[in-house]
């Protein structure tokens, strides 16, 4: 219902991907946030308008996202390109940063690293 009142919301969207995580429904997860990010417009957005900037954000946070979510399912090169491309948008996203540095470990064999929910929060979009 929140989705459906701002489609722009980001909060909403998180939330339904990390529920469709914790259900094991992986490829529900990645179709959401695969249409939420074609629906929030053109990734290369420029101008300083506050709608923009709020779209172009929001391309950040969802491609991250998709990131993880790529990355649990062990879609490496999908993961890999979802992070450099939310990076790419925002070089100082930090949960893209995380991203690869948990995607490097684990294509060396190692254990995904646990992102603790107070970690993988985004206070500058608390108005999404």
């Amino acid at each position: 219902k929140a989705i459906a009142l701002d489609p722009l919301a980001i909060r909403p969207l998180l939330a339904l991907a990390d529920l469709y995580m914790a259900d094991g429904d992986i490829d529900s997860c990645i179709d959401m946030l695969k249409k939420s990010i074609n629906d929030g417009g053109e990734t290369e957005i420029t101008g300083t308008s506050p709608m923009l900037s709020r779209v172009y954000s929001r391309q950040v946070i969802l491609n991250s996202k998709l990131g993880d979510v790529y990355s649990e399912d062990r879609k490496f090169e999908d993961a890999i390109s979802c992070y450099h491309k939310a990076l790419s948008m925002n070089p100082d996203c930090v949960e893209a940063r995380r991203g690869l540095e948990n995607l490097e470990h684990l294509m060396r064999g190692g254990e995904a690293k646990s992102v603790e929910e107070d970690e993988y929060d985004y206070p500058e979009y608390n108005d999404m």
